[in-house]
């Protein structure tokens, strides 16, 4: 198990496995529990509050690697098809997709701390 995290997280996995399931798939369901515990702030108890927040380092957590994975997968998927000398256009859509997620998920962060 340890060896295939590993290797996906290389960007050895397909891009479109990498990009649908890992990053898209992946983030929604690691944050179903945050937006859960969102709505239902005000009647959780202690602990379901302590769940939520542990849900909520584990969603970084799962952020931060599928990230990398979709990058180092997009990386590796441009890389090859210069190679082949085919269209890489998939490989630069991922990585501006990334960019536009990480910001998005600063303004989000940014966001909720400062009001």
């Amino acid at each position: 198990m340890k060896k295939k995290l590993i290797n996906i997280l290389k960007g050895n996995l397909s891009l479109p496995k990498t990009f649908w399931l890992i990053y898209i798939l992946g983030s929604f369901l690691t944050s179903v529990p945050i937006i859960l515990g969102d709505i239902y702030y005000n009647s959780l108890n202690e602990f379901l509050s302590a769940t939520v927040l542990l849900f909520l380092l584990i969603n970084i957590s799962y952020f931060i690697y599928s990230t990398i994975s979709t990058w180092n997968s997009a990386t590796n998927y441009i890389s090859k098809k210069k190679k082949d000398k085919k269209n890489s256009f998939w490989g630069y859509a991922a990585k501006v997709m990334v960019v536009i997620f990480i910001l998005r998920a600063i303004g989000t962060t940014l966001s909720s701390l400062l009001t």
